[in-house]
């Protein structure tokens, strides 16, 4: 069947006569197979799996994104497709018919097998410079060849193809070489009708591999070291690279295209920047998939693996990796906090993690030194040789923190040869904690108790305004006992919000509107023409009454609305009669008949009977005056 116009094909396919050809995910499917011929083996998913670029983005979005996607591209809102993928937003093009590139071997060997060329689909996809197949650089359609309309146009290769001499790919050459994997990726995943993937599954892998390669930020609240990382994406691929591809990495940008890949689960990310990444990492698109699940695996700590080392001094083991016990929580910067408990009884812990070897020698802080450490202070406090600053260097404690455990442990004040006194209740409190009494303890909470039962009906905000004290010494002392016993919450009093005349506040809407149309009718100002926008725009919330008229919820509203819009010849009337005015009390002049339809914006409504009148009505009322003849 031959078609002499293109509008007859779009007619018979798609079941209308004006249809935009696309490339990379067209619409209105459903149309197009219930218009092909019975014996044409042709369904839906076989056109969106095998003839649309789609299959790309499915690896990367959770399953309800793929349906809704696949329902736009069945029905008639395909368009509907590139904002849910997020493509009119990316920088990274989608291919037009003047973009249609092919390889020039794949092209003889079409006419050598078929009769005919025709496009490959994977030579369209964003990215793709070099055929995956023969390993040649691609080369685009000349512009010479496209009549004017081709926008709507259904290209035939074999109409427009003229292959030259095949140019091969330089696989020493890093961007071609980079430039090849990508090709061969993209044919790969176009090719998986039945793979499942999501977001999940690459955020997984992703950290993974990035807590391999120390990239994980566990002191920070950021996930990943993201300027680091980007410093080393950038010295691997090269500017003009990541240029040609539209995949530019600025760093004071800080929602760059990596930023959003690594971060930005709400936001869909083009498959392009994945297989960049991905290749960054050192794999393919087929062996990044085929990597072992992240949950099966176990999940590195942040302070290496053990054993670790025990920091007693007084330990004859000191210094060797003999602690198997590290339990890891968050401390309250949400850093991971390490404890470290040692069969000698010292327990330490850190926070930071390890960044080299030398950090597993560290404690942040000292949390019991254990029966070992006691001992031998015991023997050492005794000796009047040792100096206070020769003890706490053995011992590896402040000396204030030394004299501490020796007041705890009963030992004798002042040290034998020495004048060491005993350590203030303030230092004692510094160091251990402000020692408190059961009997004071219950005091406190005997007095939270009656303040609740006192004051019923109010929250623990009110509680903590009226008994400041006790709220803070509990919170401070006693606060897991002061969380359980809780007021209970106050119940808010639901305020019933009064209900809406809609037919009260409809004709109150119409009235309005009237109004406005007859202000801007009477208005002195340069006239404005009377628009639904126009009209809505001075309407106090014009947007709320824009989406209830949508609704069908206003019906007087919308007449009132459709009564006063303004046809163009009234307005151009309108026009007439104010510029009229104008010169009557401004100019004081007489304008020429063209000069006055041109200002008055009359040009293309003089076929009006009714505009031509009011011109010339115009033009008499200014001639009766004898106004000076405008130059």
């Amino acid at each position: 069947m031959k078609y002499t116009k293109k509008i007859a094909v779009a007619r018979d396919l798609f079941g209308e006569r004006f249809v935009v050809a696309t490339i990379a995910l067209p619409g209105r499917l459903a149309t197009l197979v219930s218009n092909l011929p019975p014996s044409q083996n042709y369904s839906v998913d076989k056109l969106i799996d095998d003839h649309s670029l789609f299959p790309l983005f499915r690896l990367f979005l959770f399953q309800d994104r793929i349906l809704s996607i696949k329902e736009d591209l069945i029905g008639k809102n395909g368009s509907i497709a590139y904002t849910r993928l997020g493509l009119t937003a990316c920088s990274i093009p989608l291919p037009g018919p003047e973009d249609l590139r092919f390889c020039p071997v794949c092209i003889t060997e079409d006419k050598n097998r078929w009769g005919e060329c025709y496009w490959h689909r994977v030579h369209q996809a964003p990215g793709v410079e070099v055929c995956p197949i023969h390993r040649v650089i691609l080369h685009k359609i000349s512009k010479n060849t496209l009549k004017v309309g081709f926008e709507t146009d259904f290209l035939a290769a074999e109409s427009i193809v003229d292959p030259p001499s095949p140019t091969i790919v330089d696989t020493t050459d890093f961007c071609q070489a980079a430039l090849l994997n990508i090709a061969i990726d993209m044919a790969w995943i176009l090719n998986q009708h039945d793979l499942s993937c999501d977001l999940d599954f690459f955020d997984q892998r992703y950290f993974m591999l990035l807590t391999d390669r120390g990239f994980v930020n566990r002191s920070s609240r950021r996930k990943f070291d993201i300027l680091a990382l980007m410093r080393q994406l950038k010295a691997y691929y090269p500017a003009h690279f990541l240029q040609m591809l539209s995949c530019e990495l600025t760093e004071h940008e800080t929602n760059n295209w990596l930023f959003r890949l690594l971060y930005r689960r709400d936001y869909t990310t083009h498959p392009l920047y994945h297989l960049l990444f991905i290749h960054f990492l050192g794999y393919s698109i087929e062996t990044f998939v085929g990597l072992s699940s992240p949950r099966n695996q176990i999940p590195p700590s942040p302070f290496g693996l053990g054993p670790w080392p025990c920091l007693n001094p007084a330990s004859p083991h000191y210094g060797q990796r003999v602690i198997q016990d590290c339990s890891i929580s968050s401390s309250t910067d949400d850093r991971p906090k390490g404890v470290f408990t040692c069969e000698c009884g010292f327990v330490y812990s850190r926070i930071k993690p390890d960044t080299c070897e030398d950090d597993s020698f560290k404690a942040d802080k000292v949390l019991a030194v254990g029966y070992v450490w006691e001992e031998t202070l015991r023997k050492l406090w005794g000796d009047p040789d040792i100096s206070q600053v020769d003890l706490a260097r053995r011992l590896g404690l402040h000396a204030h923190a030394i004299q501490c455990h020796a007041f705890r442990l009963g030992l004798s004040f002042p040290r034998p040869g020495g004048q060491v006194l005993q350590p203030s209740q303030k230092l004692q409190v510094h160091l251990y904690g402000e020692q408190i009494s059961d009997q004071e303890r219950e005091s406190y909470r005997l007095s939270w108790i009656s303040a609740i039962q006192e004051n019923p009906g109010i929250g623990t905000e009110a509680i903590h305004k009226k008994f400041p004290k006790i709220y803070k010494w509990l919170y401070r002392h006693d606060r897991a006992w002061q969380k359980e016993h809780r007021p209970p919450r106050p119940k808010l009093r639901q305020i019933r919000k009064p209900i809406l005349d809609w037919n009260e506040l409809d004709r109150r809407n119409a009235e309005v509107v009237t109004e406005i149309a007859l202000q801007m009718k009477k208005s002195k100002d340069l006239p404005e023409k009377i628009t639904r926008a126009a009209l809505l725009r001075r309407i106090e919330k014009g947007k709320s009454l824009k989406r209830y008229l949508a609704y069908g919820k206003f019906p007087l509203t919308a007449q009132a609305l459709d009564s006063v819009i303004e046809p163009p010849e009234e307005f151009v009337i309108r026009r007439i009669c104010w510029i009229r005015e104008r010169y009557l009390q401004e100019e004081h002049i007489l304008p020429k008949r063209e000069t006055l339809i041109k200002q008055t914006g009359a040009t293309n409504y003089m076929k009006s009977q009714r505009v031509r009148e009011a011109i010339d009505d115009a033009m008499l009322t200014l001639k009766a005056l004898d106004l000076p003849l405008s130059l």
